[in-house]
């Protein structure tokens, strides 16, 4: 799954925002699983970060861009995250 190759070492595997080099960042990565967020934030938004990095909408350089994914790979990441709600 593209999720444990590229997102668990900040996120976590459950998406909780705590993966083994989250401690680094210097900022705290999304914890996917919070509620707010995941009405606050629309499909949208979640695949720009992941093309174009946290910078692209106002948030930090730490989550780097993805422009290598298709938008295939970006539209499964994007379900796999709203699918985190739930846990």
């Amino acid at each position: 799954m593209l999720f444990e190759t590229r997102c668990f070492v900040c996120h976590g595997r459950g998406g909780k925002g705590d993966g083994p080099a989250a401690v680094g960042l210097g900022a705290n990565p999304r914890d996917f699983t919070d509620p707010r967020w995941q009405q606050a934030t629309s499909n949208a938004k979640i695949q720009r970060v992941i093309k174009q990095g946290g910078q692209s909408v106002g948030e930090s350089s730490a989550m780097p861009p993805n422009a290598d994914l298709s938008d295939a790979q970006v539209d499964a990441l994007t379900v796999f995250l709203r699918s985190l709600k739930a846990l």
